[in-house]
């Protein structure tokens, strides 16, 4: 995992945004494991010689036998092998990889027919030959896109074909937040690196650590619905700190296009307490005085960072220094609304909205080098009802849960996106950093982080447990 360093900031008091410090869904997670893995499979791709490639995919229609997964895990293959969880006699469940095989190997496994397909979307569906045991329940779909910053959690196999250790391990799940959600072209895959391929439509960005193997591997939210369908990380997203997902409104559309039906009984119970605020309404409130910040490119090119609104009054922005480098001005963003109230995250609607004349202008007032930090002044008042966020009074400690506002280039074209983790250890650090050609030396008081961050969210906010 990457480790982000962030600048402490000196005291600075402005009025603060009224609300409690964000919550995650009062569920149990080993919960929402033992409920949904159940529904969980593996899927085995022939590869010919007795090889084959492991993939995810789940259980959506026990009427019609039917499994969801990726276009990548079956490619152009008929049938493909199903395994769903076994489980020894003291009834916990078996994951080593090479007892799946033993399985398979005793034809106790079972064929499914591919009966739909859509490279494009990456999406397919298969129809079991037979029943799966008793009792596997089909898991729900989600009726609609989730929200930026909910947590969810995604299950496969990160594995591609036999593992080279025998600690291989089937049926995972990881633990994560949605980043951002809006149209992508994803480059996708199984690992075979001859396989990728550009997949294309509505994607779901998150912090789960996803891998190969877990492609076609569900999505879920903290009632167990599948919210999306995991992409393969693909060649050129293997080393990038976000993970891809079709979000569930391109499977609805899949499925009604092919006239196939889910039909999920699996339902969690949730128990968030009454006094807290989840992360989705926090990121909807916060997100309004986060801006995106474009940089020397009249003609919508140049480069782009983050920034927050600190001080409405003087219309006064803060960020890094290697954003602004020695640029007298830059444009700045905030975030726009569709007629849904729905916000915008298209990056390339925010770009071409500078050579419309659609930005604010905004001046560089003062810049620190030593401490990569920059105030900037916008030329005209934010949008009514812009908040502005409060910078703390102190530092946050070693442990403490943060969370961050920015515009990542590995999302390519989504911006305004969420994500939480842990302080690794706060003080005094000399290291360098590079902005605009230049290195800068910086000495300053510093917080290093546990969290996937990546180029373009340089000068976001990061937020404590007081939503300062």
């Amino acid at each position: 995992m990457r480790l982000l360093v962030v600048l402490l900031l000196g005291t600075f008091l402005l009025p603060p945004i009224v609300g409690s410090a964000p919550q995650a869904t009062a569920q149990n997670p080993e919960v929402i494991y033992e409920k949904v893995v159940r529904g969980v499979v593996g899927v085995l791709l022939p590869r010919g010689k007795g090889r084959a490639t492991l993939s995810s995919g789940f259980y959506i229609n026990a009427d019609s036998r039917l499994v969801l997964t990726s276009y990548a895990s079956v490619m152009e293959e008929k049938q493909v092998g199903i395994t769903f969880p076994i489980f020894d006699k003291s009834g916990h469940q078996v994951t080593d990889f090479y007892k799946y095989l033993e399985y398979v190997d005793r034809k106790e496994g079972i064929i499914g027919d591919v009966i739909a397909r859509d490279k494009a979307l990456n999406l397919a569906v298969i129809r079991l030959h037979r029943s799966p045991p008793a009792g596997t329940p089909s898991l729900k779909l989600a009726e609609k896109t989730v929200e930026q910053a909910t947590t969810v959690w995604g299950f496969g196999h990160p594995l591609t074909g036999p593992p080279q250790k025998k600690e291989g391990q089937m049926f995972q799940v990881t633990e994560g937040l949605v980043r951002s959600v809006g149209f992508e072209e994803p480059i996708t895959g199984n690992g075979t690196p001859k396989d990728d391929f550009r997949a294309k439509g509505k994607t779901i960005s998150v912090t789960n650590p996803l891998n190969w193997g877990d492609q076609g591997g569900p999505l879920v939210n903290a009632k167990g619905e599948v919210i999306g369908l995991i992409h393969g990380p693909g060649e050129i997203l293997k080393d990038q700190l976000v993970s891809k997902a079709v979000d569930i409104e391109e499977v609805h559309k899949f499925l009604s296009a092919h006239k196939l039906e889910a039909k999920g009984t699996l339902t969690i119970e949730t128990s968030a307490a009454p006094e807290d605020v989840p992360y989705g309404a926090l990121y909807k409130k916060l997100v309004r005085a986060a801006v995106f910040i474009s940089v020397n490119h009249s003609d919508g090119g140049g480069w782009t960072g983050s920034g927050s609104l600190i001080d409405a009054e003087h219309r006064l922005v803060i960020t890094n220094y290697h954003v602004v480098g020695k640029e007298d001005w830059v444009h700045v963003q905030f975030p726009e609304y569709n007629l849904k109230g729905e916000i915008i995250t298209d990056k390339n609607r925010y770009k071409a909205n500078v050579p419309l004349g659609k930005a604010i202008r905004a001046d560089v007032l003062h810049r620190d080098s030593t401490r990569d930090l920059a105030i900037i002044k916008l030329q005209k008042d934010p949008p009514p009802g812009t908040p502005v966020l409060p910078l703390a009074a102190e530092g946050v400690k070693a442990g403490a849960v943060v969370w961050n506002l920015g515009s990542p280039g590995a999302l390519k074209n989504q911006i305004f996106s969420t994500v939480q983790g842990t302080v690794r250890c706060s003080g005094l650090q000399q290291y360098d950093v590079g902005g605009d050609g230049e290195v800068l030396k910086i000495n300053a008081k510093v917080l290093t982080t546990a969290l996937p961050i990546n180029p373009g969210d340089s000068g976001g906010p990061f937020l404590n447990s007081k939503v300062n």
